[in-house]
């Protein structure tokens, strides 16, 4: 990313100037939701933990198989018995 420091000079911005701009976007837009929308942290840590999981897995849709039968949850799988 580009930074420009005076009409002329242009430089470019390092690994961490590049995620301290991150950080403070991400801050503002944090800051200008919780006083338009008037968002709780709870929230808003929420849609972090989405967004998080989003791009810890590319996308990737996990759906449990209702057809799958796992007998691991079964109590008897694990020695229990019904009285």
């Amino acid at each position: 990313m580009l930074i420009k420091q005076s009409s002329y000079i242009v430089r470019y911005m390092d690994y961490h100037e590049q995620t301290d701009a991150l950080t403070y976007d991400f801050m503002h837009v944090i800051n200008r939701y919780r006083e338009e929308f008037d968002l709780n942290h709870q929230t808003i840590i929420g849609v972090m933990e989405f967004v998080k999981l989003d791009l810890m897995t590319d996308g990737v849709c996990f759906v449990e198989d209702p057809d799958l039968d796992d007998d691991e949850d079964d109590a008897s799988a694990w020695g229990f018995k019904s009285e």
